[in-house]
């Protein structure tokens, strides 16, 4: 399935690409050289690659550089694509309106106009993201953790593990073995007991206070 997403990728920058030489073009007939489109190009494709061009160099303050600029560039693209689209398919259902001068539709005037104005709306947007994306927002919420520390089971843990570190202790005393690792396994056990109960009741009291604070 992956395999499919950097075809994908190329086709969606071929597209934009093209749209960005035609309304370039329809601009000024400067953009319309051939050396400017082949800069535009050598431009374009860097943005593209950027995040590539990030993962591939060592580590370093140029490589910080270009992930940086492909993560930004991947936020710019998805906006271009939505404003792109929209624009293109905004120009077919026009061209099917009978009523309207569809020379003039065709006209470049009008496609440095449109493309003008999908242009500020990607740029305003992509700005818009990134200054939201620096303003940290935080919800709170009151969350009531119901733990009970001396309920009869941990009392019951406590006993067994004060009588498995004697039981250890006095193996070791005596070198019985036997009488040592026996200790040493009920006290283990019954810290293990101890430690699952505690999990269980903060768990469980995460859960009682999301769901109070939800109601609320």
């Amino acid at each position: 399935m992956q395999s499919i997403y950097p075809p994908i990728y190329i086709l969606v920058n071929l597209y934009l690409f093209r749209w960005l030489l035609r309304w370039m073009g329809a601009c000024h007939h400067f953009f319309q050289k051939k050396w400017m489109k082949a800069g535009m190009a050598v431009i374009y494709f860097i943005l593209a690659l950027s995040l590539l061009i990030g993962f591939l160099l060592p580590a370093g303050n140029l490589q910080r550089f270009f992930k940086s600029l492909g993560n930004y560039w991947l936020g710019v693209l998805l906006y271009a694509v939505l404003a792109v689209v929209i624009a293109d398919v905004i120009r077919l259902i026009l061209r099917r309106v009978k009523r309207i001068d569809q020379d003039k539709l065709r006209s470049r005037r009008t496609l440095a106009v449109g493309g003008g104005a999908a242009l500020l709306i990607i740029m305003a947007v992509s700005v818009w993201g990134v200054v939201n994306a620096r303003i940290i927002r935080t919800t709170e919420y009151e969350i009531t953790v119901k733990k009970n520390g001396g309920n009869h089971m941990s009392l019951e843990n406590k006993f067994d593990q004060a009588k498995g570190a004697v039981k250890e202790g006095v193996g070791k005393v005596t070198g019985d073995n036997k009488t040592e690792a026996e200790g040493f396994v009920e006290k283990t056990v019954a810290k293990a007991k101890e430690v699952a109960e505690d999990a269980k009741e903060a768990v469980e009291g995460v859960v009682e206070g999301i769901k109070n604070s939800l109601d609320k």
